[in-house]
């Protein structure tokens, strides 16, 4: 229901939604319900290929990117440190939102959890 209400409140007909692939089809079927035009980019073991998403926001105008950094969907990757500060540079210069879901955050086995965007900034990471 967050992801419907988020896609209701910031997108309109004919956004751009940009998200990586393969992904969670549901929340991409609330872009394609709000009537966006939804682009998949890929996802490797490292997470989001942002270098794909900086070569579409160099063409178009992308209104949201959808990630889910910690802990991706369906590949379990987490999105890397350089990849997640680049993504947010590109936020900065092209306007886009970065819509982070983050789904399981509380679920770590071996390892520290790595934290959403706004308590890495607050603890200066």
């Amino acid at each position: 229901m967050g992801i419907n209400l988020v896609c209701n409140a910031l997108i309109q007909p004919g956004d751009i939604i940009v998200s990586g692939v393969p992904g969670w089809k549901r929340a991409e079927h609330n872009f394609i319900h709000a009537k966006a035009n939804h682009i998949g980019i890929p996802v490797d073991k490292h997470g989001l290929v942002v270098e794909e998403l900086k070569k579409i926001c160099k063409r178009r105008k992308v209104r949201m990117v959808y990630v889910t950094p910690h802990h991706h969907y369906p590949t379990t990757v987490s999105l890397r440190i350089d990849r997640r500060l680049e993504l947010l540079q590109l936020a900065n210069q092209y306007g886009f939102f970065i819509f982070e879901d983050d789904y399981d955050f509380d679920f770590h086995y071996n390892y520290r959890p790595l934290l959403p965007w706004p308590v890495q900034m607050r603890a200066g990471w």
